[in-house]
């Protein structure tokens, strides 16, 4: 589901040229359709639906190692779309911030790229 949000968010806001990052390499390889048997799952084919789009779409894995912090945002957004029922709420979170939760992984990230440990 976070692929088609992310899609959906980058769409309606009007951008012409994304690049769409995955880091599950089963999810990637349905979008780059090397898994044909499955191509009429509703997620992929609005996905397709998505990438058809008059839009420059570049998809790109990336290991899930090297995506902490986004991967940190996701589980912190699941975790608040509980409702006070226990169900879940799945919607879309967007963060204009790095939650506290991602500070500490993104502070790592920086500091490994600039070399400063």
């Amino acid at each position: 589901m976070g692929v088609v949000d992310g899609l959906r968010l980058a769409w309606d806001a009007g951008y012409m040229c994304i690049v769409l990052e995955v880091d599950n390499m089963e999810v990637f390889r349905l979008i780059q359709g090397h898994s044909p048997g499955v191509r009429s799952l509703n997620m992929v084919s609005t996905i397709k639906n998505f990438l058809n789009k008059d839009w420059a779409v570049q998809v790109q894995h990336i290991p899930r190692s090297a995506n902490m912090v986004v991967d940190a945002m996701a589980k912190l957004s699941r975790t608040n779309h509980v409702s006070s029922f226990g169900e879940a709420n799945y919607g879309c979170q967007v963060y204009h911030v790095i939650p506290g939760e991602a500070l500490f992984l993104f502070h790592n990230d920086v500091s490994h790229l600039l070399g400063v440990e």
